[in-house]
Order: C-alpha cells, then structure tokens, then sequence
C-alpha cells in the first residue's frame, strides 16, 4: 500500500488544488471529506479514483485495504482535507457529469439563481432530496455546489438527486426550455397568492434567487407565479433555505389533480 509523508509530495499538492473552483473544473475531480459523505458517494456509484486515510483511521476502523488506498501521514492530512479538523479521511471522485437537459424531463424542480452561501446552497440541495423533487439546477454566478462548504452542507444528499449548473452559453436555451414546459414559481414576502391555497402541476419549477436581490430581472421576465409564506406580525421574512423548504414541501403534497 502506498504511503505518503511528505507535504511536498506531487499527489498532495495536486488534492490541495481541488480546494479551488478553478481546479475543480479543469480537472473534473472534487475531493470529499469524512465517512459519512465518502459512503454516500460510494452507494451512489460514483467514479471513485483514490482514498486517503489516516494510519490511526485505518486501524480504528478496519479499513479494507486496497488498490486506491493510500496512507497518509497527520500533517499531509491536514494539508489536502477541506477542513480545520480532519476526521482522517478524503476521497478523490470524478465530479458527476449531469445533463439539464436530462433534468428537465423530470418533475417538481428547484433552481438557484446566484445563491452565494454554501449552508444555503447545501441545505437546499439535502431538502430538494428529502422532498422528493426531481433535481436541482444552479444557475448565475452563485456557490459551487461541489465544494466543501456545500457538500458538507447536503450530508451527502447531493448524491441522491440530479444537480446542475447551466454554462453560459446554454443560459437563453435552458430559460426557453425551461419557460416551455414548467409552471414557474417565485416566492416574495408579502407578495403574491399563499401558498397554501395553490395545487402546484406535476412540472412545477419553484425558483430561488440571491440572498438579497432575489431574481434576475432577466429571470423575472418569464412567466412566473408568485407566492408567499403567511408570517406573524413584525416578522419581514424568512430564511431563503427556510423558504425554500417549506415550498419544496407544499410542491410535493399540494399537487394539482
């Protein structure tokens, strides 16, 4: 089994680059830390490459050795783990490869459009899962969903459900496509009809925007319904990812007939 000590190695540089977005993309490898979303990735099937762990890890643990096992030293550890406090374990995986178009032809969607917090981006993600949705799509300018802050955030989840992001350059395809065969919903405060009171159609495609500035005029241009959360007085709003879920939820069970 191979062992690696030094900070210095190639393999340990090349793991602390796909700390980065830029390397993340270039490369088409994301790193995962700790078990739980390691075993996640690992019943999902993804493209495991290598694993990294701990000698304390792997005697604690009765790690099965094998071909794309590697032994690190602690501080080579602390070095390619995403974290502050490495549990002792990284994988290296090819990033999954997954079409919108593809998951366009499923139901009950949701859309970020320039999201920036990872806790927000992640927990939208484990959400949408838990909901049943039938995938994300990430649109604009907002948080990678493939670092660490997002992964840790979706407790695996991301790996449970169809998630992508839109190039450029498929942006005015994707809207039309999208526009063409969903009933899109946008939710503002003390705007629009409560939720409660609507039957969400089966390709209903509820959307998210930035934290503060909400939806693109460009995406506001499409058709879309507006729907609001009823709050108690002297409350201005809720949490985007609080929105979010109760809507996503609303989406799954208030189901037009």
């Amino acid at each position: 089994m191979e062992k690696i000590t030094s900070r210095q190695n190639t393999k340990v540089k090349y793991l602390a680059g796909l700390h980065t977005r830029k390397k993340r993309k270039e490369t088409g490898e994301i790193i995962l830390e700790g078990p739980n979303l390691v075993r996640e990735a690992l019943v999902s099937g993804v493209d495991l490459l290598e694993i990294f762990v701990t000698e304390e890890y792997y005697q604690k643990n009765n790690f099965a050795a094998g071909a794309n096992v590697v032994l690190v030293s602690n501080e080579v550890m602390d070095k390619i783990a995403p974290s502050r406090t490495p549990q002792g374990i990284v994988a290296r995986i090819k990033r999954p490869d997954i079409s919108w178009r593809e998951i366009l032809k499923e139901n009950r969607l949701l859309i970020l459009e320039g999201l920036q917090d990872p806790g927000n981006v992640g927990t939208l993600i484990r959400t949408a899962a838990g909901a049943g949705s039938g995938g994300v799509i990430l649109l604009g300018e907002g948080a990678d969903p493939y670092q660490p802050k997002v992964l840790r955030a979706t407790a695996g989840s991301i790996f449970k459900i169809p998630v992508a992001e839109i190039p450029k350059e498929e942006k005015n395809s994707f809207l039309d496509e999208l526009g063409n065969h969903f009933s899109l919903f946008q939710a503002r405060p003390g705007e629009g009809e409560d939720f409660r009171e609507i039957r969400f159609p089966e390709k209903s495609a509820l959307i998210l925007g930035h934290e503060t500035r909400g939806i693109s005029p460009e995406l506001a241009n499409i058709s879309l319904k507006t729907v609001t959360i009823p709050l108690e007085k002297g409350i201005e709003s809720l949490n985007v990812a609080a929105a979010g879920a109760v809507l996503l939820f609303a989406m799954q069970f208030q189901r037009s007939s």
